[in-house]
Protein backbone atom coordinates (compact mmCIF):
# COMPACT_ATOMS: atom_id res chain seq x y z
CA UNK A 1 0.00 0.00 0.00
CA UNK A 2 2.93 2.19 0.80
CA UNK A 3 3.88 1.96 -2.66
CA UNK A 4 0.65 2.89 -4.16
CA UNK A 5 0.44 5.81 -2.36
CA UNK A 6 4.12 6.95 -3.39
CA UNK A 7 3.24 5.82 -7.06
CA UNK A 8 0.22 8.06 -6.39
CA UNK A 9 2.78 11.08 -4.65
CA UNK A 10 5.28 10.81 -7.66
CA UNK A 11 2.15 11.55 -9.81
CA UNK A 12 0.80 14.37 -7.88
CA UNK A 13 3.75 15.79 -7.68
CA UNK A 14 4.57 15.28 -12.02
CA UNK A 15 3.55 18.35 -14.05
CA UNK A 16 2.98 16.23 -16.60
CA UNK A 17 0.63 13.80 -15.47
CA UNK A 18 -1.05 17.35 -14.12
CA UNK A 19 -0.91 19.16 -17.45
CA UNK A 20 -2.77 15.24 -18.88
CA UNK A 21 -5.38 15.88 -16.28
CA UNK A 22 -5.83 19.48 -16.74
CA UNK A 23 -6.32 18.80 -20.66
CA UNK A 24 -9.16 15.94 -20.31
CA UNK A 25 -10.93 17.81 -17.64
CA UNK A 26 -11.01 20.94 -20.14
CA UNK A 27 -12.10 18.87 -22.95
CA UNK A 28 -14.89 17.31 -20.67
CA UNK A 29 -16.39 20.53 -20.03
CA UNK A 30 -15.49 22.13 -23.58
CA UNK A 31 -17.69 18.74 -24.69
CA UNK A 32 -19.99 19.30 -22.02
CA UNK A 33 -20.50 23.06 -22.43
CA UNK A 34 -20.32 22.54 -26.60
CA UNK A 35 -17.83 25.09 -26.72
CA UNK A 36 -17.68 24.77 -30.34
CA UNK A 37 -20.73 24.76 -31.38
CA UNK A 38 -20.75 28.29 -29.62
CA UNK A 39 -17.74 29.29 -31.94
CA UNK A 40 -19.37 27.82 -34.69
CA UNK A 41 -23.07 29.55 -34.12
CA UNK A 42 -20.84 32.82 -33.26
CA UNK A 43 -18.62 32.92 -36.36
CA UNK A 44 -21.97 31.59 -38.41
CA UNK A 45 -23.45 35.44 -37.19
CA UNK A 46 -20.50 37.24 -37.62
CA UNK A 47 -20.44 35.95 -41.50
CA UNK A 48 -23.74 36.73 -41.83
CA UNK A 49 -23.60 40.60 -40.26
CA UNK A 50 -21.06 40.80 -42.38
CA UNK A 51 -22.58 39.29 -45.68
CA UNK A 52 -25.64 41.77 -44.71
CA UNK A 53 -23.16 44.68 -43.85
CA UNK A 54 -21.83 44.65 -47.55
CA UNK A 55 -25.34 44.51 -48.81
CA UNK A 56 -25.95 47.26 -47.08
CA UNK A 57 -22.70 48.67 -48.09
CA UNK A 58 -23.42 48.01 -51.91
CA UNK A 59 -27.26 49.64 -51.73
CA UNK A 60 -26.08 52.68 -50.13
CA UNK A 61 -23.52 52.67 -53.03
CA UNK A 62 -26.21 52.06 -55.26
CA UNK A 63 -28.62 54.81 -53.96
CA UNK A 64 -25.19 57.49 -53.32
CA UNK A 65 -24.96 56.57 -56.93
CA UNK A 66 -28.57 57.44 -57.90
CA UNK A 67 -28.50 60.54 -56.26
CA UNK A 68 -25.81 61.73 -57.99
CA UNK A 69 -27.20 61.29 -60.71
CA UNK A 70 -30.37 63.32 -59.38
CA UNK A 71 -28.05 65.45 -58.33
CA UNK A 72 -26.95 66.15 -61.77
CA UNK A 73 -30.06 66.78 -63.26
CA UNK A 74 -31.31 68.84 -60.49
CA UNK A 75 -30.61 72.05 -62.52
CA UNK A 76 -32.58 71.04 -65.19
CA UNK A 77 -34.98 69.75 -63.17
CA UNK A 78 -35.52 73.37 -61.32
CA UNK A 79 -35.34 74.98 -64.99
CA UNK A 80 -38.06 73.02 -66.63
CA UNK A 81 -40.39 73.31 -63.12
CA UNK A 82 -39.91 76.95 -63.21
CA UNK A 83 -40.80 77.27 -66.95
CA UNK A 84 -43.53 75.30 -66.30
CA UNK A 85 -44.64 77.75 -63.75
CA UNK A 86 -43.91 80.61 -65.48
CA UNK A 87 -46.16 79.42 -68.55
CA UNK A 88 -49.22 78.35 -66.10
CA UNK A 89 -49.27 81.75 -64.51
CA UNK A 90 -48.97 83.61 -67.65
CA UNK A 91 -52.03 81.45 -68.89
CA UNK A 92 -53.67 82.52 -65.60
CA UNK A 93 -53.01 85.87 -65.96
CA UNK A 94 -54.54 86.01 -69.36
CA UNK A 95 -57.19 84.00 -68.67
CA UNK A 96 -57.71 86.58 -65.77
CA UNK A 97 -57.33 89.37 -67.67
CA UNK A 98 -59.80 87.97 -70.34
CA UNK A 99 -62.67 87.32 -68.10
CA UNK A 100 -62.12 90.55 -66.60
CA UNK A 101 -62.27 92.65 -69.76
CA UNK A 102 -65.43 90.15 -70.75
CA UNK A 103 -67.01 91.44 -66.97
CA UNK A 104 -66.17 95.25 -67.69
CA UNK A 105 -67.80 94.74 -71.49
CA UNK A 106 -70.95 93.20 -69.99
CA UNK A 107 -70.68 95.39 -67.06
CA UNK A 108 -70.57 98.69 -69.80
CA UNK A 109 -73.38 96.91 -71.70
CA UNK A 110 -75.69 96.96 -68.85
CA UNK A 111 -75.42 100.14 -67.70
CA UNK A 112 -75.96 101.40 -71.52
CA UNK A 113 -78.93 99.44 -71.05
CA UNK A 114 -80.25 100.85 -67.78
CA UNK A 115 -79.26 104.54 -69.30
CA UNK A 116 -81.21 104.01 -72.69
CA UNK A 117 -84.02 102.45 -70.74
CA UNK A 118 -84.03 105.61 -68.11
CA UNK A 119 -83.87 107.39 -71.07
CA UNK A 120 -86.99 106.64 -72.29
CA UNK A 121 -88.56 106.85 -68.91
CA UNK A 122 -87.61 110.15 -68.67
CA UNK A 123 -88.71 111.26 -72.12
CA UNK A 124 -92.04 110.09 -71.65
CA UNK A 125 -92.43 111.39 -68.24
CA UNK A 126 -91.15 114.33 -69.92
CA UNK A 127 -93.41 114.13 -73.03
CA UNK A 128 -96.95 113.88 -70.56
CA UNK A 129 -95.60 116.53 -68.47
CA UNK A 130 -95.21 118.62 -71.22
CA UNK A 131 -98.02 117.46 -73.30
CA UNK A 132 -100.05 118.17 -69.84
CA UNK A 133 -98.84 121.49 -69.52
CA UNK A 134 -99.77 122.35 -73.07
CA UNK A 135 -103.11 121.31 -72.94
CA UNK A 136 -103.53 123.08 -69.86
CA UNK A 137 -101.79 126.03 -71.33
CA UNK A 138 -104.30 126.22 -74.55
CA UNK A 139 -106.91 125.75 -72.16
CA UNK A 140 -106.12 128.90 -70.18
CA UNK A 141 -105.51 130.72 -73.13
CA UNK A 142 -108.88 129.80 -74.61
CA UNK A 143 -110.63 130.86 -71.75
CA UNK A 144 -108.81 133.80 -71.26
CA UNK A 145 -109.50 134.98 -74.99
CA UNK A 146 -113.55 133.48 -74.65
CA UNK A 147 -113.24 136.23 -71.35
CA UNK A 148 -112.03 138.84 -73.28
CA UNK A 149 -114.31 138.55 -76.99
CA UNK A 150 -117.80 137.00 -75.32
CA UNK A 151 -118.75 137.15 -78.92
CA UNK A 152 -116.54 134.45 -79.76
CA UNK A 153 -117.82 132.15 -77.36
CA UNK A 154 -120.91 132.45 -78.92
CA UNK A 155 -119.59 131.93 -82.11
CA UNK A 156 -118.09 128.36 -81.36
CA UNK A 157 -121.45 127.60 -80.06
CA UNK A 158 -123.38 128.14 -83.47
CA UNK A 159 -120.51 126.70 -85.32
CA UNK A 160 -120.49 123.26 -82.86
CA UNK A 161 -124.48 123.90 -83.40
CA UNK A 162 -124.08 123.99 -87.25
CA UNK A 163 -121.50 121.28 -87.60
CA UNK A 164 -124.26 119.20 -85.49
CA UNK A 165 -126.78 119.89 -87.92
CA UNK A 166 -125.34 118.74 -90.91
CA UNK A 167 -124.06 115.39 -89.40
CA UNK A 168 -127.51 114.44 -88.30
CA UNK A 169 -128.99 111.92 -89.99
CA UNK A 170 -132.53 112.39 -91.13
Amino acid sequence: MQEIISILKTLAESNTINFIIMVTLLWVIVKKIRLGELFENASEKIHKNIETSEQTKQKSRETLELSKKRMENLPEEIASLEKTSRNKIQAFEDKIKRNTEQTISDINKSIKRVMDIEEKKVSNIITQKTSKDSIELAKNKIIDILNKNPDLHNQFIQQSLDELDKVNIQ
